[in-house]
């Protein structure tokens, strides 16, 4: 996991309480996602993966630990629809190629063995698109005058996935901001 003390400059009696790793955005840019809680504020930035740079940090958004007021998380799930039509337009060629390759055996038996090439790489893309559809979700943080989201942009919306433990992290961070607030921690 990249430190945050590596792209963000702390403030005097600032320290690094947790950090959380895990998310993963794949648009626009791949990147993997990070939370950090300090005594003074939330930090969500990314470590970009590059071929030319490997680590390069940057700051998506910030805000003071003071200002959180609650947190929401939304997760859904997104079915790809393009591989659905790709699968079944391979398959119904598939299909017609097979058919006609049965219908035209006294030649070449190469349009039968694409026939069933074709219905192969389809009835696998249809399962694969039933059993692996794509787990989003959209994170807020709740604060007095700005909501910080994790999960959209303000232009285009970017693909972000988490891990099976987003709602783990979740309630513990909300009781770790809790507890930040009042002076416990």
């Amino acid at each position: 996991m990249a430190d945050i003390q590596n792209f963000i400059g702390f403030a005097q009696q600032e320290r690094l309480i947790k950090e959380y790793a895990g998310f993963r955005m794949y648009s626009p840019v791949k990147a993997k996602i990070n939370l950090s809680v300090t005594n003074k504020r939330l930090i969500i930035y990314s470590s970009v993966n590059n071929f030319f740079v490997l680590d390069q940090g940057s700051l998506f958004q910030q805000i003071a630990i003071s200002e959180i007021r609650g947190l929401d998380v939304i997760q859904a799930v997104r079915y790809n629809f393009t591989l659905l039509a790709g699968s079944v337009i391979a398959l119904i060629a598939g299909l017609g190629a097979g058919l006609a390759g049965s219908a035209i055996s006294q030649g070449s038996s190469i349009p039968l063995l694409m026939g069933i090439v074709f219905c192969i790489l389809g009835i696998i893309g249809i399962l694969f698109f039933a059993l692996r559809p794509n787990r989003i979700f959209r994170f807020i943080v709740r604060g007095q005058a700005i909501d910080l989201n994790l999960g959209e942009l303000s232009k285009g919306s970017p693909v972000i996935r988490s891990g099976s433990d987003l709602q783990g992290i979740v309630e513990e961070l909300g009781a770790l901001i809790i507890q930040i607030q009042d002076g416990t921690i």
